[in-house]
């Protein structure tokens, strides 16, 4: 007996093959759990790394003010404690995720394994969680380079929803040699970024 696959999971698997060929078609930015996949618009902004990233124009016309580098999302359910808001551990994740992504497109490291690429490490991190967020609520979450040495730097970060800030922490990062303990000095080029659009101070 011969069975024929469902449409939708041939669709499915079509949607999974772009995928893995890099041949999935752009998503309009601002995608999130809630909307289905939108081919993006001729006349819409190029697409993003993030699909929802905000450069610092972005940020401005949002009324926040002084910060380079952001993304907007909104809480999902799996992020929330059993006191029915965001999970202390949640904020850190989203701290990571923009992180990651910052110090990939500000050109300090590719998270490769090769010995031309630095190893970012986290040396030490603190929070302040300073009002609680619930399942849906949209925000947005904002880095930046405050202070640059040689071969380290401190982040910033903080997380916007409904006109205040519910969260901030900083990081103090090392870039390392792929040895994992020699220090290795910052790549010339992500230093210029750094600079130039995060305004920090150098040491």
């Amino acid at each position: 007996m011969t069975h024929t696959a469902p449409a939708t999971s041939s669709l499915f698997w079509a949607g999974v093959a772009q995928w893995q060929s890099r041949s999935f078609p752009s998503l309009r930015r601002g995608f999130d759990s809630l909307h289905p996949l939108h081919s993006i618009h001729p006349e819409s902004p190029p697409l993003s790394k993030f699909l929802n990233q905000l450069d610092a124009p972005d940020l401005e016309a949002m009324g926040i003010h002084g910060w380079p580098y952001g993304y907007s999302d909104q809480v999902r359910f799996h992020e929330l404690d059993p006191l029915n808001h965001v999970n202390n551990a949640s904020y850190l994740s989203w701290f990571e995720n923009i992180r990651v992504r910052y110090l990939q497109d500000y050109g300090l490291s590719s998270y490769g394994r090769g010995d031309d690429d630095p190893q970012i490490v986290v040396r030490q991190q603190s929070a302040d969680y300073l009002a609680p967020m619930f399942q849906d609520e949209r925000y947005v979450v904002t880095a930046r380079t405050r202070l640059l040495k040689p071969s380290s730097l401190i982040m910033d970060y903080a997380v916007h929803s409904g006109g205040s800030v519910r969260a901030t922490a900083s990081a103090v990062l090392v870039s390392l040699k792929q040895d994992g303990m020699s220090r290795r000095p910052h790549k010339d080029i992500a230093v210029k970024r750094i600079l130039a659009k995060d305004g920090a101070e150098r040491a």
